[in-house]
């Protein structure tokens, strides 16, 4: 499937890495973002099914909410989740709907 999320997007003078994967080890959860290794990392099945392709995408700007707050050393909303999920949602619709990626 063809889902509009970047290779590679900046973040303060670094490029985060993202991968698209079919399955993350961490249960429970279909993104991952890991600070060290610059990367995200989006699911695209659950239990062998695929996932909606703009869920996967919202996915992808979850984990960039993510990834800015932490470079922003907000952890205390970084790990607010309602908020993160908002914040993700608002950066999908506004920029993700209007920028075509790959």
């Amino acid at each position: 499937m063809d889902y509009n999320i970047p290779k590679t997007i900046p973040l303060g003078g670094q490029n985060i890495k993202v991968k698209i994967v079919r399955n993350i080890p961490k249960e429970g959860c279909t993104g991952l973002y890991r600070c060290y290794t610059n990367e995200i990392f989006v699911q695209t099945q659950v239990n062998g099914n695929d996932i909606a392709k703009e869920q996967v995408e919202q996915t992808f700007w979850h984990e960039y909410a993510h990834a800015l707050l932490d470079h922003a050393r907000q952890e205390e909303l970084c790990d607010n989740e309602p908020f993160i999920d908002l914040l993700g949602e608002l950066l999908y619709m506004s920029i993700g709907k209007k920028v075509r990626w790959r």
